[in-house]
C-alpha cells in the first residue's frame, strides 16, 4: 500500500514528465516551422482565388459552432484572417511593381 508521500511524489515526477514533454514538443515543433519555411516567407499556404466562396453553408455552420464553442479559436481566427488579407494585399502590389 502507498502512503501519501509515496503518491505526490509520484505525481510530482508525473506532471515533471509531462511538464518536459510539452516544452519539448513545442520547442521542437518551432524549429522545424523555421526550418522548413523559404526564407523571406510567412510559411503560410497561398490562398487560390475564390476560396472564401466556395466552401458549403455546412462547413460556414460547423465553423460558426466552433468559432462559438472554443474561445481560444475565437480570438486567433481574426488574426489569421489578416495575415491573409495582408498577404493578398502584398502579392497584388508586387504584381503592379513588377
Amino acid at each position: 500500500m502507498a502512503t501519501p508521500q509515496s503518491r505526490l511524489i509520484a505525481l510530482l515526477i508525473d506532471a515533471l514528465i509531462f511538464g518536459l514533454g510539452l516544452i519539448f514538443s513545442m520547442v521542437s515543433g518551432w524549429v522545424m516551422y523555421v526550418k522548413r519555411r523559404a526564407m523571406g516567407s510567412v510559411g503560410l499556404p497561398a490562398l487560390l482565388p475564390g476560396a472564401w466562396r466556395s466552401p458549403s453553408w455546412g462547413m460556414w455552420l460547423s465553423a460558426a459552432f466552433m468559432l462559438w464553442a472554443m474561445p481560444l479559436l475565437t480570438m486567433t481566427a481574426p488574426m489569421v484572417a489578416l495575415v491573409e488579407v495582408f498577404k493578398s494585399w502584398r502579392s497584388k502590389a508586387l504584381v503592379k511593381v513588377g
